[in-house]
């Protein structure tokens, strides 16, 4: 019993991999009828699509003709800076060569006056000479303390600086302003200090 058991179970299992292998053949086939489908499809829509950018197939390649009125050749500007700027690849060049941030508006400048190009402004003479004073003036005005008695003297064309001096040496044009200024000092003073 037990034999015919294991015949039934060993022929059941062998016709079972025989159906098994002709579904899996049928699908495969079935697969590929269907990929191939689609993949026509997909040509002919990629087709369609290109024909309407008004493309056309020459040799296997999509490829667009070129109408009277179109350039045969075209080419490609880069968009420059505005007249007088400096774009960011000169920026960085000159940031590469030890020129600092607040020192380009004059590279910018002894660029407009002499017409050179950027690689000889580094070398020039007159731009070192110029970058040179720049840097010195900056440091001196980083030197002096700011709001502190310290500071630099009044300009001799400011009404604090004649209001100072005697009546008598203040130019005429100035005269009234240094007045004013006199008044309004004395009433910002408080009434009830000592003297």
């Amino acid at each position: 019993m037990e034999n015919e058991t294991e015949n039934a179970n060993s022929q059941t299992s062998e016709n079972d991999e025989l159906v098994l292998d002709t579904v899996e053949e049928e699908d495969i086939t079935v697969l590929k009828e269907k990929f191939e489908k689609l993949s026509d499809d997909n040509k002919k829509l990629y087709a369609r699509t290109k024909k309407a950018e008004g493309f056309e197939l020459r040799d296997g390649k999509w490829v667009k003709p070129i109408t009277s009125s179109e350039p045969q050749v075209k080419t490609e500007t880069k968009p420059e800076a505005k007249s007088g700027e400096l774009g960011y690849a000169e920026e960085a060049y000159l940031l590469a060569n030890d020129i600092k941030k607040d020192e380009i508006s004059l590279a910018q400048e002894v660029l407009k006056k002499t017409g050179m190009n950027l690689r000889d402004l580094i070398d020039d003479d007159y731009f070192k000479s110029k970058l040179k004073t720049f840097r010195e003036e900056k440091a001196s005005l980083e030197a002096v303390p700011k709001g502190t008695k310290r500071s630099s003297p009044s300009p001799r064309d400011s009404v604090d600086y004649w209001a100072k001096k005697p009546f008598a040496e203040v130019p005429e044009d100035m005269r009234i302003a240094v007045v004013n200024a006199r008044l309004e000092k004395e009433k910002s003073k408080n009434p009830f200090a000592t003297i």
